[in-house]
């Protein structure tokens, strides 16, 4: 069920570093990876590397994935917390860094011609 609200981009990921040849390492890795956190996790981290806003700018983002469907929805909030812009996107998992990085600059743009 998805949230009443737009989440900060990235709350609840965590991610672990390993040597790319620590074989045991990354085996132990593989069976607690959750392939759908992955995704959302790529696509929320190319929208804040995009997007720029630090704290500085409210923004939300809600990513969901059905199947191999990446479904975002993307706001920019003023001080008062009215929605100033929105955009939502669906893409193939695949391209989950691209689709993240696209909503940005859709709201990037329109916060330009507004």
């Amino acid at each position: 069920m998805p949230l009443p609200f737009l989440p900060a981009p990235g709350q609840g990921a965590l991610g672990i570093r390993a040597k790319e040849n620590n074989r045991e390492i990354l085996a132990m890795l593989g069976k607690i990876n959750d392939p759908d956190s992955l995704v959302r996790a790529q696509a929320e981290r190319a929208f804040l590397k995009t997007i720029d806003s630090g704290c500085h700018i409210p923004v939300g983002l809600r990513s969901e994935v059905n199947g191999r469907t990446l479904h975002l929805e993307a706001a920019e909030f003023s001080e008062s917390g009215e929605r100033v812009c929105s955009s939502t996107k669906e893409a193939d998992i695949t391209q989950a860094a691209d689709s993240g990085a696209g909503i940005a600059y859709e709201l990037l743009q329109a916060r330009a011609n507004s």
